[in-house]
């Protein structure tokens, strides 16, 4: 293979050899092209003075720019969405498990649209967010207090975001905090998110133990700072509730409320 002594520039590019083999051959061996600079007149004029194939045979081994990643724009539909039934909607009962704990384990599962770009920096577009309200009662102590984030309880009537755990409050879903009770995942579509939950509660032998707790998960939208906007893009709500008592032998037995 033969290699010409012209080379040819695009833009961004430097310069560089390239083969000069079937219709680009035409073209003289000092000939320097530029098509970063030719104004639509030259390009033609060049067509004329070597022929069509030459410049196009001279065009087709100029390198392919690669292909863009497709995300998100601003103003674009913003899409979050929950998958099949995680979380669940409508009554949830729970049940006696292990040797003395009453509840029930939940799961979550949602998919994110891809990431958004803003003056050429990309951010996520949504996160999950999970509020709890109702309460833990139990014959021999009566309503439990159970500690949801400094300074924030169960409460019976209104909702709290919940983020209860041994080492501190790490709530559900927050992409910038690393224990978030789940994980998101990169994909090629997106994102995703998936985590499970057990609210529980001992019961003792001649315990009677009632739970009343309703969820509500929200696939919420989120600004470059990862500030909750206000748009909810999907929402479930469900509840966990049910009665347990164990005699003095130690047997269960799980009622409705």
């Amino acid at each position: 293979m033969a290699y010409a002594k012209w080379v040819v520039r695009a833009p961004g590019d430097s310069a560089r050899a390239l083969p000069r083999q079937g219709a680009a051959a035409n073209l003289p061996a000092s000939t320097v092209v530029q098509f970063s600079h030719m104004r639509p007149e030259q390009v033609l004029q060049l067509q004329r003075t070597y022929g069509n194939r030459a410049v196009g045979a001279l065009l087709a081994a100029l390198p392919r720019p690669a292909a863009a990643v497709q995300r998100a724009k601003v103003g674009d539909e913003i899409k979050a969405a929950f998958v099949g039934t995680a979380p669940p909607t409508g009554d949830y009962a729970p049940v006696f498990y292990g040797t003395k704990f009453f509840g029930r384990e939940f799961e979550v599962k949602a998919t994110f649209a891809p990431d958004r770009v803003v003056d050429g920096e990309s951010y996520h577009t949504a996160e999950y967010r999970q509020y709890v309200k109702g309460f833990f009662w139990s014959n021999k102590t009566a309503y439990a207090t159970h500690t949801l984030s400094e300074g924030v309880t169960l409460d019976r009537e209104a909702y709290n975001e919940d983020g209860n755990t041994p080492n501190g409050y790490k709530p559900y879903g927050h992409r910038n905090i690393a224990d978030n009770h789940g994980a998101y995942k990169e994909t090629d579509e997106g994102s995703t998110y998936a985590a499970k939950d057990k609210p529980s509660t001992p019961v003792e032998k001649g315990e009677e133990v009632r739970m009343n707790l309703t969820f509500k998960g929200q696939l919420a939208e989120t600004d470059a700072k990862s500030n909750l906007t206000g748009r909810v893009l999907d929402e479930r709500v469900w509840t966990i509730k049910g009665k347990c008592v164990r005699n003095k032998k130690g047997v269960a037995t799980v009622t409705g409320l």
